[in-house]
């Protein structure tokens, strides 16, 4: 059966701003108004016109940016060549006031998403965080190959277990990472400890543990065997022959 990839949102015309989407509540709408002089003979335009006159495109990129001309510093920037066009997006972002394009947008423009991993993570975070943990990986999942989901997913899984002592996020991030040896630890540890504090009878733990590590290796095409493995096994396989 072939997976209907999701698509594109293209209706923007029939978007209504104080509509409550899914059910996030209510959006927190900035209105702004923008004067422009059009008479490019004066003021700041002048300044971006004499400097497109001598060629000087790097002045009349920065000069349109700080004057909030951001598309004519962009573009006038992407003509100038990369190293003037990284300039000037960097200063876009480090001006722009909305987070959510200052972290998110940014990170996807440069295939970077350490900062945003590192924001998420933290236990020091402060106000409201510009996205989360299941976002992070659903951005990289829609920008980056399967190889860079299997490292952020693997920093992010170590983050939250360290940082947070957030397991079962934890456990997703290492399944999606492939590391299915560190799931099958913390199934192991949190068994132990269902069993020696919670009171959980010992071979009902054992059941569970088993059935979801031999569904996980399954389900993940999983061959080679590991220490952890074999003595799950053994475990089982001794309670089998106490019944």
């Amino acid at each position: 059966m072939v997976q209907k990839q999701p698509e594109p949102v293209k209706q923007f015309n029939d978007y209504q701003p104080e509509a409550d989407v899914g059910g996030r509540g209510k959006q927190n709408i900035v209105q702004e108004t923008v004067s422009r002089n059009t008479n490019w003979n004066e003021g700041a335009e002048g300044i971006i016109k004499q400097n497109l006159l001598l060629g000087e495109r790097g002045w009349a990129a920065r000069v349109a940016l700080k004057a909030g001309r951001t598309t004519e510093a962009l573009l006038i920037a992407e003509s100038g060549g990369k190293e003037l066009f990284d300039e000037i997006k960097a200063e876009y972002f480090a001006l722009h006031k909305d987070n959510f394009v200052k972290e998110v947008i940014q990170a996807i423009t440069k295939n970077d998403f350490e900062s945003i991993i590192e924001q998420v993570t933290s236990q020091n975070q402060i106000g409201e965080q510009s996205c989360n943990w299941k976002e992070t990986l659903a951005y990289v999942i829609a920008y980056e190959d399967s190889q860079k989901l299997k490292e952020v997913a693997k920093t992010l899984g170590d983050q939250l277990l360290k940082a947070r002592k957030d397991i079962n996020s934890a456990i997703v991030c290492y399944i999606l990472s492939n590391e299915l040896d560190l799931v099958t630890d913390l199934w192991k540890k949190r068994a132990l400890f269902q069993i020696r504090k919670q009171g959980v009878d010992k071979n009902e733990a054992l059941f569970h543990l088993f059935q979801k590590t031999i569904l996980l290796r399954t389900a993940c095409k999983a061959t080679h065997s590991t220490q952890d493995i074999d003595l799950i096994l053994v475990d089982f396989a001794e309670f089998l022959n106490a019944e």
